[in-house]
């Protein structure tokens, strides 16, 4: 289901952030997309805490990813 795999990408990156960087989109141009301040957005690419499903499915949109593939838990857990 996620075809990134987790050794390339940092370890502490959460999967928003590793889609985000293999898409090549700026975290200016997400927050823009989401429609929330810049710092809003910075904080969702944390690993934890988890986003609410209602934001993961509203970044998934703006990724064009499923939700699916931004939840880190079905990696076992956050990629440390």
């Amino acid at each position: 289901h996620v075809p990134l795999h987790p050794e390339t990408f940092a370890p502490d990156w959460s999967l928003i952030r590793a889609w985000r960087e293999h898409l090549n989109i700026s975290t200016a141009d997400m927050a823009a997309r989401l429609g929330v301040d810049h710092s809003i957005y910075i904080e969702l690419e944390r690993p934890r805490p988890r986003p609410r499903q209602v934001i993961l499915d509203r970044v998934s949109e703006a990724l064009g990813v499923s939700p699916d593939q931004l939840d880190d838990t079905l990696l076992g857990g956050p990629i440390h």
